[in-house]
């Protein structure tokens, strides 16, 4: 307030100095007293405001922060009221200095006319900052409401994930990896393609993949028979027997095996040989091993031999008349004339012996006494 009053002083003393000056300058001071009062009036309604202003600041700064925090644009009008109070005192001020010059003259008056026009300007330049911090502010204050908005958004997406998972989609590949076949498998593979070059008469590929699978699997019986049987019908005799010796010793109780060797003897003239193959398993109750033990035993004249297949072969298969002519021949050749007649009886009682062989018996029935 001090401030104001040498300012009140000041212009007194200046107006005191100015009723003194004559003719035209004494108009310019009477003009130029009014226009001073006016701007006194305004700068100290300006300041009182400003003063009040700051003194309400200091009092309640947390009402000042919630009013802003209620409404934004009132802080953006405060500031921009403060920058033009102090624009506008500023201007004042200048004016105030530009008039209170004892011997104005007519230039003086285009002087104050010219700080009112910078005066309008500042002020109009003002308010332009003021609208550009207003918008600024607004446009913050979008920011932050839609920052919130996005915030809400995730928010809200962070509790559907925790409902509703989605997986990715993975991406396709391609794996290319060669599987490893167990021993078993590609035997099998390979006893499949052998027998589709036996199919296509390709002899050669077929003995090739049988051998190959019996160096995967030795104890694989199919392959080993399958080779005997194509070396046995391209007349390796010898390369079949000892490919079916090498099975037997893997396993001795195989029965085909035996048989196979047996019928290679026998193709040979070597019956005996046959014969020792097949006696091993003279207890098997297999039809085509007996009938063809009891047949070799009965070339060679070893009819108690022949006699115990025959009677293996009537208990397999009794409806079949040549086991029991067979069975006859075999006690005839013996001296068992009565177990003969009733093997020749029953014999003739069978439908599937020739009318030679049917003859043969019942002649025999006759000259052993019947």
């Amino acid at each position: 307030m001090s401030v104001i009053n040498q300012m009140l002083k000041d212009l007194d003393k200046r107006q005191h100095d100015s009723a003194e000056s004559s003719g035209v300058n004494s108009q310019i001071i009477v003009k130029q007293g009014h226009s001073q009062r006016w701007i006194i009036v305004i700068l100290l309604l300006l300041l009182t405001v400003s003063l009040g202003i700051i003194a309400w600041q200091k009092i309640n700064p947390k009402a000042e922060e919630q009013s802003v925090a209620a409404n934004p644009y009132n802080t953006i009008s405060m500031e921009s009221n403060n920058a033009i109070n102090t624009s506008a005192a500023t201007s004042n001020i200048e004016s105030e200095k530009q008039i209170s010059t004892p011997n104005a003259s007519p230039s003086s008056l285009m002087t104050i006319k010219n700080g009112d026009n910078q005066t309008t300007d500042s002020l109009s330049q003002i308010t332009a900052e003021k609208n550009e911090i207003v918008q600024s502010k607004s446009e913050s204050v979008q920011v932050q409401e839609n920052d919130s908005a996005i915030s809400e958004l995730e928010v809200a997406s962070t509790e559907f994930k925790g409902t509703i998972e989605v997986d990715p989609v993975s991406e396709p590949t391609l794996t290319i990896s060669r599987k490893q076949l167990t021993p078993d498998q590609l035997a099998s593979k390979k006893i499949a393609q052998a027998e589709q070059a036996i199919a296509n008469k390709d002899i050669s590929k077929a003995e090739q993949l049988f051998e190959e699978v019996l160096l995967v699997v030795p104890y694989h019986k199919s392959a080993r028979k399958q080779l005997a049987a194509l070396w046995f019908g391209k007349q390796f005799y010898q390369a079949a027997l000892n490919l079916l010796s090498q099975g037997l010793a893997l396993d001795n109780q195989d029965a085909e095996f035996r048989l196979m060797k047996a019928r290679i003897y026998l193709s040979q003239g070597q019956a005996q040989l046959a014969l020792n193959d097949l006696k091993v398993l003279d207890n098997i109750r297999s039809v085509e091993y007996q009938s063809l033990l009891a047949s070799t035993a009965q070339q060679l004249s070893l009819f108690a031999t022949a006699e115990k297949a025959y009677n293996i072969l009537t208990e397999l298969s009794p409806n079949v008349g040549r086991w029991w002519l067979g069975l006859a021949i075999a006690q005839d050749s013996q001296s068992y004339f009565e177990q003969a007649i009733t093997s020749y009886k029953t014999a003739l009682k069978q439908a599937d012996l020739s009318s030679e062989t049917a003859q043969f018996a019942a002649n025999r029935i006759i000259e052993l006494g019947e």
